[in-house]
């Protein structure tokens, strides 16, 4: 099993990338966001991005629907805790933040788990 903290961030009101994590050999992964603080009438959208190299990073889509689904949270605005579940096989994951509305100001912190490790 793995756990750890992604990202841990403050007052944050301009949109980046989280920090990347090597999970080969792990999937079935939940993140947990848990936002402090928002600011005045914020927008945040958080997603999933992949990479096999560190330097190419791409978007995670969920293809077993009809429609692809860009993976992510649904859009935020206040303080809470929020709940994200995806599968993946590939080597980095990190999210993605976008900011934006009025006058935000974030303040929070994500963790994931894989729920199960691969053994070849």
């Amino acid at each position: 099993m793995l756990q750890t903290i992604l990202d841990s961030f403050s007052a944050k009101n301009a949109s980046f990338a989280g920090n990347p994590l090597v999970i080969t050999g792990y999937e079935d992964f939940t993140v947990i966001l848990k936002i402090t603080n928002v600011g005045t009438s914020p927008t945040l959208d958080v997603k999933v991005q992949v990479s096999d190299n560190g330097a190419d990073w791409a978007d995670l889509y969920d293809m077993t629907g009809v429609a692809r689904q860009l993976v992510g949270f649904a859009q935020i605005n206040a303080i809470g805790n929020y709940a994200l579940q995806f599968s993946v096989f590939t080597r980095l994951v990190r999210l993605y933040y976008t900011i934006g509305g009025t006058t935000p100001s974030f303040t929070g912190s994500a963790t994931v788990t894989a729920k199960r490790e691969i053994i070849e």
